[in-house]
This record gives C-alpha cells, sequence and structure tokens, in this order.
C-alpha cells in the first residue's frame, strides 16, 4: 500500500432529524434539522462538528456531507467556509452512501487520504479529550492500514437506546478487536454489557481511505461497483441515489465484517447524540439550551424570503 497522504475529515449533516422534528429551531424560529440548530452555546451543531473536525485536519480537508434540502442552512455555512468541500446528496439514502460518496470525493484530490468520520450531531463537553483520542486513532492507523480505529465512549450509564460495541480484551491503554455489535438492546442487556466493560458506539472512525474501500468492496461490493462507475456524471448519480434503498454503515458494512475493525475507548469528555426527544431534553436542561430546548416555545418565525430548493441534478462543490 503506497504511503498514507493527508488527514481528512468527513462531517455527516444529511439527515432530516426526524426524532426531534418539532424541537429544533434556527435563528429565525423556524423548525430545522438538529445539525442546523443552536442546541447550546452560541453556534450551531453543525458549525461545532466543523471546529471539531479541525482539531484533527486543515479546513481544505474537511468534506461536509449535506442534503440538498436543507440549502437554506448550509447555504450560509458554505459562504462563510468557502474552503470546504461540500458533498450534497440529492436524496438521504443512509449513511453508507454518504460516507462512501465522500471518500470517493476525498480521492479526487488525494489518492491514498487518512480519514476521520464524526456526524454532525453529536454535543462534547471536553473537545480536547476527544481530539487528543481521535489523533492516537491517527497514529494507530498509520502504523496499521488495514484496520478501521472505531472510537467507543466510555459509558455512564446503561443506555438502551445506543448501539455498543464489546471490545474483545478490554483496555485502557489500547486498542482491541471488536468481538461484536449490539444495537439498541433491551435495559436488561445495556447493564450487563456495560458490567463487561462494552462501549457506546459513537460512529466516531478514523481509517485510511483505501481500508474503507476495502470494507465497502466486502461489504457492499455492488454499492461500491455502481458508484464508482457513475463518478463524474451527475444525472448518474442522480438516478443511482433514486433506486438505492436506505444503507447503514455501521449495519450494513461494519457489523458484517468485524476483524478489520478495531475500538479505542474515549476518556469520559461528556459525549451525547442528541438523536432523540429523551437526550435533548437531558442536554437542554443540564446547559440551560434556548431556545431549542423541548418545552420552550421558539422566537415567532418571520417570512422567509428563500423558496424551497429542489435539487434536480447531483452536485459536488468544492
Amino acid at each position: 500500500m503506497p504511503p498514507i497522504g493527508g488527514r481528512w475529515a468527513i462531517v455527516l449533516a444529511g439527515g432530516d432529524g426526524t426524532r426531534v422534528h418539532g424541537l429544533t429551531f434556527d435563528e429565525q424560529g423556524w423548525p430545522a434539522p438538529k445539525q442546523y440548530s443552536r442546541i447550546a452555546g452560541q453556534r450551531s451543531l453543525l458549525s461545532a462538528a466543523i471546529a471539531r473536525a479541525e482539531r484533527l485536519a486543515p479546513r481544505q480537508h474537511i468534506v461536509v456531507v449535506v442534503a440538498g434540502s436543507h440549502e437554506r442552512w448550509w447555504r450560509s455555512i458554505k459562504a462563510s467556509h468557502p474552503d470546504l468541500h461540500l458533498v450534497i446528496q440529492s436524496l438521504n439514502r443512509g449513511t453508507a452512501p454518504a460516507i462512501l460518496d465522500a471518500i470517493l470525493h476525498i480521492q479526487k484530490h488525494d489518492p491514498n487520504p487518512h480519514v476521520a468520520i464524526l456526524p454532525a450531531d453529536h454535543a462534547v463537553e471536553d473537545e480536547t479529550a476527544l481530539a487528543a483520542t481521535f489523533r492516537f486513532a491517527f497514529h494507530l492507523t498509520a502504523r496499521d492500514r488495514h484496520s478501521i480505529m472505531m472510537l467507543g465512549i466510555e459509558p455512564d450509564r446503561a443506555e438502551p437506546g445506543y448501539g455498543w460495541v464489546e471490545p474483545l480484551f478490554p483496555s485502557n491503554d489500547g486498542p482491541s478487536p471488536v468481538a461484536y455489535f449490539v444495537e439498541k438492546p433491551p435495559a436488561s442487556l445495556a447493564v450487563e454489557l456495560m458490567a463487561r466493560g462494552a462501549l457506546w458506539n459513537a460512529f466516531l472512525l478514523v481509517g485510511a481511505g483505501r481500508c474503507f474501500l476495502d470494507l465497502y468492496r466486502i461489504a457492499q461490493s455492488d454499492l461500491l461497483h455502481d458508484f464508482m462507475s457513475a463518478q463524474g456524471d451527475a444525472a448518474e448519480i442522480l438516478r443511482l441515489y433514486r433506486r438505492l434503498p436506505v444503507l447503514d454503515f455501521s449495519r450494513d458494512v461494519l457489523a458484517r465484517i468485524p476483524g478489520r475493525l478495531r475500538v479505542l475507548r474515549v476518556p469520559p469528555c461528556g459525549w451525547t447524540d442528541l438523536g432523540t426527544p429523551e437526550r435533548l431534553a437531558r442536554w437542554s436542561v443540564a446547559h440551560a439550551a434556548k431556545p431549542c430546548s423541548p418545552g420552550i416555545a421558539p422566537p415567532a418565525p418571520r417570512q422567509s424570503s428563500v423558496p424551497d430548493h429542489e435539487l434536480t441534478e447531483m452536485l459536488a462543490v468544492s
């Protein structure tokens, strides 16, 4: 394998946030996907995720995957961060197509990148601790370029709503092979998993770009073939998205080949996935987040001057 190129970061921001719909609002007071909402602090979750990515890679090496239907929100982010790469999806078909699309986009600029993946709907209290673990994962995967490093969060409760990953050899000091995944276990099993040293699957990943493509080659060969065949043809990519099923990267790629995965424990860093009303409420109460907290009325919306946008072709803005 050729030497690893530059460090890149992929920020996944194409979700619609349907589970918390009606609880998250943009700065004008309109209902908005949670990644564009100011859940806590003075910036949106997406802006916070971009800042998180900038701890790992230069801004010109950050790729944000967004939905075409969300243009009214990401347009200002692109304007204020012109050196970001945007991969704009015409349709949301899950995280597996989104990650593959982003990696193939990166390879147009860097044939052998080293990639971190992070979702835009996470909240983190100690960004320094998380960034240090990401950098350690970059170091480890530069030495072992045939493995993907997962960052597992040290749990503080037996949360049945999260995915869990159990290390084969639990350790606080280094990576371990993955024994198995458990997606949203019953409460009793979550208690058992926590007692056994299992970690929350935070969907934070690091690995060589070629290694990610190898995972697709093994677990989703048709998907990889279709995307590679469609590269450079916007109309064909649009047709591809229209016929794709929804594919989840954890379930439909990672879980099929656990032998290529390693898990690295993240020290306590105040990480939360804000994907449900309950977690959003817990975070909002703890951090006094307004106006996005459930039960707190948002500002009265003003009339929008931006019409609903609907992409008719697949774009890749770099």
